[in-house]
């Protein structure tokens, strides 16, 4: 085989809808001008996410009209039924870790390219990405959507600590068949399957950038059987432009064309998927840093969510003061930099996302306070320790 060269509200499944709902309102605004201010993101920014515009329309109640009361006096209405009981509320859930709940702490996104042989900068080998899964595993970390973290409804036994992980350049190694139409077990997707399948909790989740001129080495309806696949087996898939361009090295017009042409492909090709997200190509911003965010007109028109860089360190909780979708850190794989960041995690505890296990709750130690961001209050029960 040759190779080539993501916020408040997750206790109820409502409340997540209407905050979704509030997202491109609220989020991004605040996260733009964060972005593109020249003082640099700030708590105060960020407190004027909240309080969020609702976005639903709730209609008033009708008036319920009911019958006169029955006058027979011979007639004895029979009595009420007993209410039931309520139900005990369902046991806690295990914490397999014993670590403390902070989630105001860190999360890592891990950012892979290719998975060949052998070792090489930028590429990280077969064995060697089972052992980032089996070494995250042990180290307490669970697999979940970059689409949780953005919307913050993260959702983890407690004590765990939630890892994204992404791929750029939709390289061959990420994603080839075995005989049979499955995945090769040595590929990204493969790995990832099979290491699920022995560790069920660990979860199979992924975000792959793609570039439509590599698409993991498929073209045309074969390409599109490749990402369909994907999506059904709840990967997400992220804009990285048409053919890897470098954004600080070209127009405002090619800009828009890398990213809005890639948009509309993928749009035509899964009845719909819109791309939420996007993946700067050598970490290069446009010069108009709008562009890289939304642009496009009729059918290439793209907006994003959040934008992911090259680098360099695991980005904030989304209940953070200092989050901002639209400059998403990243961790780059490697032996090494593993190593370093499970060590840091380790000795900086105050920084590591812990899940309180409670979807409605944010827990996290009293010292960190400052960090929370104003509008928490208004979807979560704050649990300050």
């Amino acid at each position: 085989m040759n190779d080539q060269a993501p916020l408040p509200l997750r206790a109820t499944s409502g409340g997540r809808s209407r905050y979704l709902r509030r997202i491109a309102a609220a989020v991004l605004p605040a996260a733009l001008l964060m972005l593109f201010s020249a003082a640099g993101p700030t708590s105060t920014a960020l407190a004027c996410m909240g309080p969020m515009t609702e976005a639903v329309v709730v209609a008033s109640g009708a008036d319920v009209c009911m019958s006169p009361p029955q006058q027979q006096a011979d007639v004895v209405e029979a009595p009420s039924s007993v209410a039931s009981e309520p139900e005990p509320p369902a046991p806690p859930r295990p914490n397999p870790t014993g670590r403390s709940a902070n989630e105001l702490g860190r999360v890592l996104i891990m950012e892979y390219h290719r998975i060949w042989n052998p070792e090489a900068p930028w590429q990280r080998t077969p064995a060697g990405f089972r052992r980032d899964l089996e070494r995250l595993y042990a180290a307490g970390f669970r697999s979940v959507p970059l689409a949780d973290v953005l919307a913050n409804t993260i959702d983890l036994p407690p004590g765990t600590t939630p890892v994204v992980f992404t791929f750029d350049d939709s390289y061959v190694s990420q994603f080839w068949w075995a005989d049979g139409g499955v995945p090769a077990v040595d590929s990204a997707v493969g790995v990832m399957q099979a290491f699920a399948a022995t560790h069920p909790d660990f979860g199979v989740h992924g975000v792959f950038y793609i570039t439509w001129n590599t698409l993991f080495g498929a073209k045309g309806a074969a390409g599109t059987v490749m990402l369909k696949y994907l999506v059904e087996h709840g990967f997400e898939l992220g804009n990285h432009t048409m053919s890897h361009v470098n954004f600080g090295r070209s127009s405002g017009a090619q800009v828009q064309a890398e990213l809005g042409q890639e948009q509309a492909l993928v749009r035509q090709s899964l009845e719909g998927y819109e791309m939420s997200t996007m993946a700067l190509p050598y970490g290069a911003w446009p010069l108009d840093k709008n562009l890289a965010v939304s642009g496009g007109s009729d059918n290439q028109r793209y907006h994003f969510a959040a934008v992911l860089q090259v680098g360099s360190d695991p980005a904030p909780s989304p209940a953070s003061t200092t989050f901002n979708p639209l400059v998403l850190p990243r961790v780059q794989a490697g032996e090494a930099l593993l190593s370093y960041w499970l060590n840091w995690f380790d000795t900086h505890p105050d920084e590591r996302y812990v899940s309180d296990g409670d979807p409605s709750a944010l827990t996290f130690p009293l010292r960190l306070q400052s960090h929370l961001r104003p509008d928490m209050t208004q979807y979560f029960q704050i649990k300050a320790y």
